[in-house]
């Protein structure tokens, strides 16, 4: 998939893509957080912002305001709306500090201009799915494994509470971080659910070998194939791995939303742009691309902040939960009392609202044309 990556073919560099969206994936996950919009709201913005950048560039549509575009629409299909300003705000305070929250929240034309480019990525988003919100998440076939034979029968026959309790929430983990990766593209949720199950046996040094009383193993009688479980393990180690942040891109990638910054960081940016240029400052990026881009920063006055140090390589699992290189979700009981009352509901009928509410006329020839002026 990175081969046909769209923001390869335009100059960046496979560390930079992966960095530059681990920063919004952790974006949308620590603003969910904060905005208490349901789990799967969060998962489903997730999933959102990988099927848009599986076919647009990172240069051409700026990240920033894709992941609030996509906890926007998130919410809403999830029946959990928020107003765009909560969204808008809380995710530039977590990317920008609080200052630059309280510009937005204080300076009307400011605001109307970033929730214009919002409301413009948002349908940019829904025209790159076409409008087809189905997403299948991994926790509903997790809890159910569980519950069925045989892995019921081998949970139990550990005869070790904290050991089960251990296996069962990093499989939740794990689970997690699917969503950070291309994974929640590339395979189903039931897929994804062994191959966690799966892989945390691994981890725990338990018999994944377990068969069904007809003589098939689990995942066999599950419609889950080795390759499908390796295919998850292989997307998962690439999250561990150290210096997963190495570059996030400094003169070379123009980020519109980055206008929010104080007036008074401009000294501070001249100061490093005056500095030795990063390794791949010459070749990352076209010229004509390049220089519109240093004007652009130049005009901003700031770069953005360096993402958080990277995890180190996949560990072994410590006693309680799995080190993760991006923020945590909620612990898998939450999740588990969350797909309880999704049973109870409609989500189809909920998905038709959130399509007939967000479609209100056709779309463009080029979706990329909505983007014209955001980088």
């Amino acid at each position: 998939m990175q081969r046909r990556s769209p923001s390869l073919r335009d100059g960046l560099k496979a560390e930079q893509v992966v960095a530059i969206k681990q920063t919004a994936i952790a974006t949308i996950i620590e603003t969910g957080q904060r905005l208490n919009i349901d789990i799967f709201g969060v998962y489903t913005a997730l999933v959102f912002f990988h099927k848009f950048y599986e076919s647009k560039s990172l240069v051409r549509n700026d990240p920033f305001l894709m992941s609030v575009a996509c906890l926007y629409l998130g919410g809403k299909v999830e029946d959990t709306p928020k107003s765009v300003r909560d969204v808008l705000v809380a995710s530039c305070e977590l990317r920008y500090g609080l200052e630059s929250a309280r510009r937005i929240s204080h300076d009307k034309a400011l605001y109307e201009s970033l929730r214009e480019k919002v409301f413009i990525a948002e349908r940019a988003l829904l025209y790159a799915l076409d409008f087809d919100f189905a997403v299948q998440h991994a926790a509903k076939p997790l809890f159910e494994m569980w519950q069925k034979e045989p892995l019921c029968s081998f949970r139990q026959g550990l005869r070790d509470v904290q050991k089960e309790k251990q296996l069962v929430q990093l499989a939740y983990t794990l689970s997690n971080d699917c969503y950070k990766t291309e994974a929640c593209l590339r395979f189903s949720g039931t897929a994804l659910a062994a191959a966690c199950i799966w892989l945390a046996m691994k981890l725990l040094k338990l018999d994944t070998h377990i068969y069904t009383e007809a003589g098939q193993l689990w995942w066999v009688a599950a419609d889950v194939s080795e390759e499908d479980l390796e295919g998850v393990e292989d997307c998962l180690q690439e999250l561990y791995v150290p210096n997963l942040y190495a570059t996030y891109s400094d003169n070379d990638l123009v980020l519109q939303s980055a206008q929010i910054l104080k007036p008074d960081q401009a000294a501070a940016a001249a100061a490093a742009a005056a500095g030795p240029p990063p390794p791949h400052a010459a070749a990352a990026l076209p010229a004509d691309i390049a220089a519109a881009n240093r004007e652009s920063w130049a005009a901003v006055g700031a770069a953005p902040p360096l993402p958080p140090a990277a995890a180190p390589a996949l560990p072994q699992p410590p006693a309680e939960a799995a080190p993760m290189s991006l923020p945590d979700l909620p612990p898998a009981a939450v999740v588990q009392q969350k797909v309880q009352q999704q049973q109870q509901g409609s989500q189809p009928e909920q998905q038709q609202a959130a399509a007939a509410a967000a479609m209100d006329d056709d779309g463009p020839e080029d979706y990329d044309e909505l983007f014209d002026g955001l980088g």
